[in-house]
This record gives C-alpha cells, sequence and structure tokens, in this order.
C-alpha cells in the first residue's frame, strides 16, 4: 500500500498552518508589543523597565490629546447619528421597492464601501473646494466636512447590516398589525423599529468606530482647527514613538476591539440578546458626552473632580443611573398578575 500521497498531504498541511501561524505574528505582535510598552515605567520604548499606568493619566492631562479626543467624539457621534438615519431609512425603503432599483442601489453602497479611502477623500476635498469656489465660503473644511464625508461612507454599511437583519423578517408581521387596526406609523415603531433594533445598535457602533478611527479621509477634509485624535498621533509619531502614544493607541485598540466583538456577536447569533451591546452603546455614549464637554463641564463643576478620576466617576454614575432608570421603566410596564385581574371572593 502507497502511502506517499498521505504523507504529502499532511506536510503540505503543517506547512500551511506554519505558515499562518507566522502571518498573524508577523501582524499582531507589534500591536502586543505597542500595548505592552505603554505600561512600561521608562520613556525609552526599547527597553522594558517596569510596570506602571502613569502613562494613561499623563496622555489624559495632554491638552493636545483632549482637543483631539473632543474632535473624535463630536465628529463620530454626529456621524453615527447620520449614519444610522440615512442607512436604516434606505433599508427599510428598499424593501418593497423594484429589483432594478434595489440593484442599483446595492451597487452603489458596495462601491462606496470598498472604494480606497484616498480616492474617497481626494474626491471629496475636489467637491468641498468647488463649493467653497462657487459658494464664496471661507474655510469650509472642518467639523462639518468629516461629518459628510463619513456619514457617506458609513450609511452605506448601516444599510447592509439592517438590510441583511430584514431579510429574516416575515411580511405577515405587518399584515397582522395592519389587521389588529395599527397604522402604518405605529407598525414602524411598534414591530419594525424593534426587530431591527439589534442590528441598527450594531451598525450604528461600527460607523461610530470606523469614524472616531478614520486617519486617511480625515486627513482630506479636516481644517486647522479640527484635527482628529489619528491625525494628532500621526502628528506626535513624527517626532518619535513615545509611551503616551502607547498608551493612547491601546485605549483605542481596547475601544474598536470591544466595539467589533459585540457587533459581530449580536448580528451573528440569532438569539443573541442585545443588552451587552445596549450596555456598551450607552458606556459610548456617556463617553462621548463626557468628552465632548457639558457633561465633563457640568461634573467637574457639582463634584470638583477633574482628570482621570472625574471621568471614571461620570462613567460610574452614569451607567448606574441608566440601570436603575431600566428597572423603573421596567417595573412600570410589567403586566399585573393573574390574581390582580381575576381576583378571588
Amino acid at each position: 500500500m502507497n502511502t506517499t500521497y498521505p504523507s504529502n498531504n499532511r506536510l503540505l498541511e503543517f506547512a500551511f498552518r506554519a505558515y499562518a501561524v507566522l502571518a498573524y505574528v508577523f501582524l499582531y505582535l507589534p500591536i502586543l508589543i505597542v500595548v505592552l510598552f505603554a505600561f512600561n515605567d521608562s520613556k525609552s520604548v526599547q527597553a522594558w523597565a517596569g510596570f506602571t499606568t502613569n502613562w494613561f493619566a499623563t496622555a489624559w492631562q495632554d491638552t493636545s490629546i483632549q482637543s483631539g479626543l473632543r474632535n473624535s467624539l463630536i465628529v463620530a457621534s454626529l456621524n453615527m447619528i447620520l449614519a444610522v438615519t440615512l442607512g436604516t431609512l434606505l433599508a427599510i425603503g428598499l424593501r418593497k421597492s423594484p429589483r432594478l432599483l434595489v440593484g442599483i442601489f446595492i451597487a452603489v453602497m458596495y462601491m462606496t464601501i470598498i472604494s480606497p479611502e484616498i480616492v474617497t477623500g481626494l474626491s471629496s476635498l475636489l467637491f468641498f473646494v468647488q463649493i467653497q469656489k462657487t459658494l464664496g465660503i471661507p474655510n469650509i473644511l472642518g467639523i462639518f466636512t468629516i461629518v459628510a464625508t463619513h456619514a457617506v461612507w458609513t450609511s452605506a454599511l448601516v444599510a447592509l447590516i439592517v438590510r441583511a437583519r430584514m431579510a429574516g423578517l416575515d411580511d405577515s408581521l405587518d399584515e397582522a398589525s395592519a389587521d389588529l387596526g395599527a397604522t402604518p406609523w405605529t407598525t414602524f415603531w411598534s414591530v419594525t423599529i424593534p426587530l431591527l433594533l439589534p442590528a441598527i445598535i450594531a451598525g450604528g457602533l461600527l460607523a461610530f468606530t470606523f469614524s472616531f478611527d478614520d486617519y486617511v479621509i480625515t486627513q482630506f477634509v479636516s481644517g486647522p482647527q479640527s484635527s482628529t485624535l489619528p491625525i494628532r498621533i500621526w502628528g506626535m509619531v513624527r517626532f518619535g514613538v513615545s509611551p503616551i502614544v502607547n498608551a493612547v493607541a491601546t485605549v483605542i485598540l481596547v475601544f474598536t476591539l470591544t466595539s467589533v466583538f459585540l457587533a459581530q456577536y449580536i448580528l451573528t447569533n440569532e438569539h443573541a440578546s442585545p443588552r451587552p451591546l445596549l450596555v456598551w452603546f450607552a458606556f459610548v455614549v456617556g463617553l462621548a458626552l463626557y468628552g465632548i464637554g457639558p457633561a465633563q463641564n457640568f461634573w467637574n463643576g457639582l463634584t470638583g473632580l477633574g482628570g482621570v478620576f472625574g471621568g471614571t466617576t461620570w462613567i460610574i454614575v452614569w451607567m448606574g443611573g441608566l440601570v436603575a432608570l431600566y428597572f423603573i421603566v421596567d417595573r412600570f410596564r410589567r403586566p399585573a398578575s393573574s390574581t390582580q385581574l381575576n381576583p378571588t371572593a
């Protein structure tokens, strides 16, 4: 019996596995080093001198990083609102549209997503410059242009996610709602939106994350006073890598991976509970409110706390208040028991 082919197959399988391991090491080892040296008790990023978390506090107190973080949160929050609104309405509008129109819109959405970011950024820059010349608007590049460009890019992503969720819905639910006397508007808010809510939240988180992390498109359409956090990090890296940059990159990495994993979990598991995603979404909203400014000014004036400790206490109080509000609303919405509905003599 010839055993040459089985042995060759095992050798080939081993070679592919070894190649895959080396590829993953090549891709993720630099990221692991960046995260590791964010906790290095030394300004040098080449030698380990002990464990510390001081660089995270130093990064939080840096005015340049604070300004970039504030701009990133403003851009990502506005972009998330626009992308969720436009993408959800587009997905619902395509539900009963003609097949030709659906095919055209899907092609445009995929083209928007797969187009290189440098092409999107350059074309958007030329578009806004032409508007500036035509309308005579001085200094048009800023927060508005970044949000408008990101919304066009991420609304297509939200529309595809919501449309994929909508493909599994039964049209008889709308008919049953109409038979029970509900208006189209009531059916939309009471039936359609609750069923699409996991996809809407997942798409909103991905839109927020992509906008928060984007560098290439933002670099083209940002103004001098609207530099986001990735642009500020690039400016710092040009003068050399420091542990502060590693600390900021670690926070961004944790935030991005958490958002993506939760969104992927809720979209790939049919019976998955949306509560973890809702909790993370509430955390992101609280962080955005504190980073943008209103909540930070209010909380610092109320408690006198600032810096990392002020932000941490704000997030704790914010999440605790939302949890308490949830239980209060759930308590009032809970139906009465059968003994209350049919009391005995």
